[in-house]
């Protein structure tokens, strides 16, 4: 992908392990990046506008022919989860974008293969649609900052890092 061809450092000359390092440490400058380039051009945003997207991404969901019976309680813990940790955080750029990263946290602490594109189902439709509600209102306020870019970015790595990951381990296992 194009993100990581940006990545300096990784070749085939080095171990899978060792292009793993390089694109997660690639990855922590760009998240590093985007924190610090919305606490320098940071911006008020309405607490109540972000819930009332996640409320209009919540009806979207209702529409959906997967998201009924267990499944609409599972998309209404993931929405309650990310309403509490907008509350818990400033009403500014920076404090949405850190509740959308305690969001994905705890999301993957509940679920491990949460955001694994293999598994699509309820849980991962839900939580996509409130990650991406989240994103885009982080990306149309803030004006000065490239947040849809540098999330896409990280996307990308994070998605490298994991194909690499069965891979290093095989790797290791056939080392001499």
């Amino acid at each position: 992908e194009g993100a990581l061809l940006q990545v300096k450092g990784v070749s085939p000359n080095k171990t899978l392990q060792g292009n793993y390092n390089v694109i997660e440490k690639a990855n922590e400058k760009l998240r590093d990046k985007l924190i610090k380039d919305l606490k320098d051009n940071d911006f008020i945003i309405s607490k109540q506008e972000i819930k009332a997207k996640l409320l209009t991404a919540k009806e979207r969901l209702s529409e959906s022919p997967t998201i009924v019976g267990d499944a609409e309680t599972t998309a209404q813990k993931l929405l309650n989860k990310a309403i509490m940790l907008i509350d818990e955080n400033p009403g500014k750029g920076s404090g949405i974008l850190k509740a959308r990263k305690q969001y994905d946290m705890w999301v993957k602490s509940q679920k491990p293969k949460a955001f694994d594109a293999n598994t699509e189902n309820a849980f991962s439709i839900a939580n996509r649609e409130i990650r991406n509600t989240m994103n885009d209102l982080l990306a149309k306020k803030a004006k000065d900052v490239e947040v849809k870019k540098s999330l896409s970015q990280q996307s990308s790595l994070f998605r490298a890092m994991d194909n690499i990951v069965p891979k290093a381990a095989k790797e290791a296992d056939t080392a001499i």
